[in-house]
């Protein structure tokens, strides 16, 4: 799952207007004024860098841990309490307000929720 979505998030991060138009779907939603545009590309980029990197730190994580532990806990943690739960569930339910495309969300809640359980399953068997 690590190598899966190392693979997606570089588009985001070498072009972030790319990741921008899936994700706000809505052209009224998207800003009018180059200031603006030039705040949420970056915003953008820098954040599908972050994910980037954490998702390269756990295929790190999981190639050099001698036990199934700490990615266990980083996917029960970061992946389902905080991205899944919190993120996700916001901004699909607030998806109509910023104009967010709800299919790619959606498809990341299942995948992140699916790992984390087999993370869960895999640290308490």
């Amino acid at each position: 799952m690590h190598g899966f979505f190392t693979f997606v998030q570089i588009p985001g991060v070498v072009a972030p207007n790319f990741a921008i138009k899936n994700y706000i779907t809505v052209e009224s939603k998207l800003p009018t004024e180059k200031g603006a545009s030039a705040v949420l590309e970056f915003v953008m980029g820098f954040q599908q860098l972050v994910i980037l990197m954490l998702q390269i730190m756990g295929g790190v994580m999981l190639w050099y841990s001698p036990v199934i532990d700490p990615i266990a806990l980083f996917w029960m943690i970061f992946g389902g309490a905080y991205f899944t739960v919190y993120i996700f569930s916001y901004n699909i339910i607030n998806a109509e307000a910023y104009g967010f495309d709800r299919v790619p969300m959606i498809v990341f809640l299942i995948l992140n929720t699916w790992v984390a359980g087999a993370s869960f399953q895999a640290y308490f068997a």
